[in-house]
């Protein structure tokens, strides 16, 4: 995992005092960098419960370096730009997402199905 750069201090994600500096930079505004690249990608700092955590911006996974944790592939070249706001719908706030499929996910007996028509689910 990358380290941060955090009110220009260079630390790891186990370091004894992340809390106290996350806490500190989160009262100045100040952004988290990922040191994964040169000259790092702008993190933003979530509380979860009492702990607060650094997290990646929205948009910015193709940013980080492919070895890093936080790094994802272009929505293009993974395939999910294709089915993103019709058959994926994320929830930034929550983090959650719904998935709207094609198929049902049981077996069972058969259905009407949006059409009108039959459709059976295979054993």
């Amino acid at each position: 995992m990358s380290d941060f750069a955090i009110l220009g201090r260079t630390v790891g994600p186990q370091h004894p005092e992340i809390q106290t500096l996350l806490r500190q930079a989160r009262d100045k505004q100040a952004r988290v960098l990922c040191l994964c690249r040169h000259p790092g990608v702008p993190m933003y700092i979530a509380a979860v419960g009492e702990e607060l955590i650094v997290k990646r911006m929205p948009n910015t996974g193709k940013d980080h370096a492919v070895d890093c944790d936080r790094y994802e592939l272009p929505l293009a070249l993974s395939g999910k730009a294709e089915v993103l706001g019709q058959a994926i719908i994320e929830d930034p706030a929550s983090e959650a997402a719904r998935l709207k499929l094609a198929f049902a996910l049981t077996q069972g007996k058969a259905r009407q199905g949006s059409s009108g028509e039959r459709t059976r689910t295979t054993p």
